[in-house]
């Protein structure tokens, strides 16, 4: 009888040892089987978004598991762990691994997420000014020229900010690669509107109106549209125009792709005249009694008539001259002041009957019935006699009065009495004061009358004086 033992081999079984027993001449036939020897693998893999994104492990080029898989009925000995490859993820290194029997191997790997880098930058640096900024996948917002890193390789969404007046870029795909640098760009267009403005009334048009937005171009016609306005306040302004008040200057707001409608009033600049003056005046055909005070329209033609013409002296104040009527253009305010003779009163006695008088004022009405109230009748002298019913101041005349009174005749002074008259005789009026005709050498008679006619060389007051001229000549009469 014989012991049969096995010899041991690595990774297997070796039979139990076999007693035999040996025969003479005979051969004895043993049979037992190695047994080969196992054990189990367990691998876990993290992060859980990399198990998510497909990632699995195997041995020796076997099939894939899943995390947390165990394999069993590997033979003991060293093996090699592998990871599969999956996007934006940096799988570990093979490990070997080593089965012992009956055991099971526990192994944990991890793999790392590949990043890469992202730059954009934003174009025009006006819509850097209001704001603009970017960011990727509902991340935190960026500004131009910004790198972010520590992104994970794959796909994302770039967006850009919404800013006030600008139409932002459109949103981008963008590819980011492990340890890649991802340049991209976005550029913002300004968003634009248009203005419309109408300007009132139509006269003012036709003189020169206009309006324009405010350092955004030149003058523009009423009605006309100014496009491409960046969207927001402007402000809108007026021509200045001779004649008429301008519109206040207005804020607008433009929108995108709308047109803002405005108008502009200019109103006709107006002037205040003020005329003073112990008197009366015509304007334009109507008598007003002084002071007279209006407003009239730039630009108005008016012609004023100091009232009454003779006592009138000048004008002073915003216009200085002598001239009466006084025409005018107005294109400011006016301060005038009509002055005229100073006004007398002088009583004046008149017998009963035939009386040979004359003006020694300038009365406010010419007609002999409001000098000489009661009195009918009145003779001039030219040439021959003739009735008048209207006296005037430097004309002697012969009047008849009913009754003996007196008369009170108001009116400014009449101070000279200058005339060019022909050779003979003239019935002349003096002034109001006593005066010798001049020239005197040319003077060859003078007769005056009080119930009989009398030679004298001086002019009353008030009265008239038959005067014979050796020669044509100016006759002055004055103080």
């Amino acid at each position: 009888q014989h012991t049969i033992e096995f010899k041991s081999i690595s990774g297997w079984q070796k039979p139990n040892n076999r007693n035999v027993q040996i025969y003479s001449n005979q051969t004895s036939e043993v049979n037992e089987n190695y047994i080969e020897q196992t054990g189990n693998i367990s691998v876990n893999i993290s992060p859980h978004d990399a198990i998510y994104s497909g990632a699995r492990w195997r041995i020796d080029n076997g099939n894939w598991y899943n995390s947390g898989y165990t394999a069993s009925g590997l033979s003991v000995g060293q093996h090699t762990l592998e990871f599969s490859s999956i996007d934006g993820w940096q799988r570990p290194d093979n490990q070997t691994i080593t089965i012992h029997s009956l055991q099971t191997t526990y192994a944990d790997a991890t793999y790392s997420r590949q990043t890469g880098f992202v730059s954009v930058s934003i174009s025009p640096a006006d819509a850097i000014t209001a704001g603009a900024s970017w960011r990727i996948n509902n991340g935190p917002w960026n500004v131009s020229g910004h790198t972010v890193s520590g992104i994970s390789a794959g796909q994302y969404t770039l967006e850009f900010s919404e800013i006030y007046g600008w139409q932002r870029p459109d949103n981008q795909i963008i590819s980011v690669e492990s340890s890649q640098t991802t340049y991209k760009s976005g550029t913002y267009a300004p968003q634009t509107g248009n203005a419309t403005v109408v300007i009132y009334p139509q006269d003012a048009v036709n003189e020169g109106a206009m309006w324009r937005i405010i350092n955004s171009g030149y003058w523009q016609n009423s009605g006309n549209t100014v496009s491409n306005l960046s969207v927001g306040k402007h402000q809108l302004e007026f021509k200045t125009i001779s004649g008429w008040v301008t519109p206040q200057m207005k804020t607008i707001y433009v929108s995108h792709n709308q047109t803002f409608n405005s108008s502009g009033s200019y109103n006709q600049q107006r002037f205040s005249v003020n005329i003073s003056g112990n008197g009366a005046i015509e304007i334009n055909g109507f008598v007003y009694s002084l002071p007279f005070q209006d407003v009239f329209i730039y630009g108005t033609y008016l012609s004023a008539k100091a009232i009454p013409e003779k006592t009138f002296k000048s004008w002073s104040g915003s216009i200085v001259c002598m001239q009466n009527p006084l025409s005018f253009q107005i294109n400011s305010d006016l301060s005038i002041t009509a002055s005229f003779e100073s006004s007398e009163q002088i009583d004046m006695y008149l017998t009963a009957g035939w009386n040979m008088i004359s003006l020694p004022v300038i009365p406010e009405s010419k007609e002999l019935a409001d000098i000489f109230p009661g009195v009918s009748v009145a003779y001039a002298f030219e040439q021959t006699y003739q009735a008048v019913t209207q006296l005037e101041p430097g004309r002697g005349y012969w009047v008849k009065v009913p009754y003996s009174r007196t008369y009170t005749l108001k009116g400014p002074a009449f101070k000279c009495n200058r005339q060019w008259l022909s050779k003979g005789w003239h019935l002349l009026g003096g002034i109001n004061a006593s005066v010798v005709p001049q020239p005197a050498d040319n003077v060859s008679v003078v007769y005056g009358f009080e119930r009989s006619y009398f030679a004298t060389d001086i002019f009353e007051v008030g009265k008239a004086y038959w005067i014979k001229l050796r020669e044509g000549c100016e006759l002055v009469l004055c103080k």
